[in-house]
């Protein structure tokens, strides 16, 4: 800041508390993205209404494949536990991109999750 103090902004990475645990989304995007019949894959963290995250995962599958979200599912419980499989799956044409080539996460469509009121 211009008096000299620094403001902590937040965790730079995009990493999240899911059932008291640690998530790095980007860990089960790598996850997701060795599937033989995946083409491409982003996996980002969202909130529910009360404000506790869950992970929402967007695939294009490879020439035309059309896997049931179900296969998916099934698979990626064979590599990853229980609280680290994405809560939704959003099959795409195509994964939007920014100016620079990178996945624009902003222009991903968002599933809401309802919370669970206690």
């Amino acid at each position: 800041m211009e008096d000299g103090n620094l403001a902590f902004i937040g965790r730079k990475d995009e990493q999240v508390m899911i059932d008291g645990r640690r998530v790095e989304p980007q860990e089960v995007q790598n996850t997701i993205s060795e599937l033989d019949y995946i083409y491409q894959a982003c996996v980002r963290a969202e909130t529910d209404e009360n404000n506790l995250p869950y992970l929402i995962a967007y695939v294009v599958f490879k020439d035309q494949i059309d896997k049931p979200l179900s296969k998916l599912r099934k698979d990626c419980a064979l590599s990853l536990p229980d609280y680290m499989i994405p809560e939704f799956f959003i099959k795409m044409e195509s994964l939007p991109l920014n100016i620079n080539g990178k996945i624009d996460q902003t222009a991903l469509p968002v599933v809401l999750k309802e919370g669970k009121s206690e």
